[in-house]
């Protein structure tokens, strides 16, 4: 299994579900569009997406070979759920301390706990991917989707 987890979604939010799947948090690495396709093409069995994660997986959903993909909480297109103005203020606060910026999305989403992993800058990358991907349609596919 996979599991496609949502912007600075780490594994020690979900600590069981690290330890028996592969977990990738997007745009975590700084080339992450570039190499996470392949990897979960490969992936032949099931494969699970939580927010951003989701999204993704919906925009290369005729692209995977999993027998199951499950979505948690998806959307289409983000600021259609979230104004694009918040968004900005985010980059803003992650440009200017990141772990900060992370920790007050962590709170405000209900997560109460300190960050353990290195931030990387490249996740201001997952934000500007989620403010300027607003072109995405719904459009008919052949997947099975839970």
């Amino acid at each position: 299994m996979i599991f496609l987890s949502g912007w600075s979604g780490f594994s020690e939010i979900y600590p069981e579900i690290s330890k028996r799947s592969k977990f990738i948090v997007p745009f975590q690495d700084y080339n992450f569009l570039d190499w996470y396709l392949d990897e979960i093409k490969r992936e032949e069995d099931m494969i699970v997406g939580w927010s951003l994660g989701a999204n993704l997986i919906l925009r290369d959903i005729d692209k995977l070979n999993a027998k199951k993909i499950i979505l948690i909480a998806p959307f289409l297109n983000f600021t259609d759920y979230v104004n694009e103005r918040i968004v900005n203020l985010m980059i803003r606060a992650f440009e200017e301390n990141k772990k900060r910026c992370i920790s007050d999305f962590w709170t405000r989403i209900g997560i109460k706990m300190d960050i353990k992993t290195k931030i990387s800058s490249s996740l201001k990358d997952g934000l500007i991917f989620l403010k300027e991907r607003n072109s995405f349609k719904e459009y008919p596919h052949k997947k099975n989707i839970c």
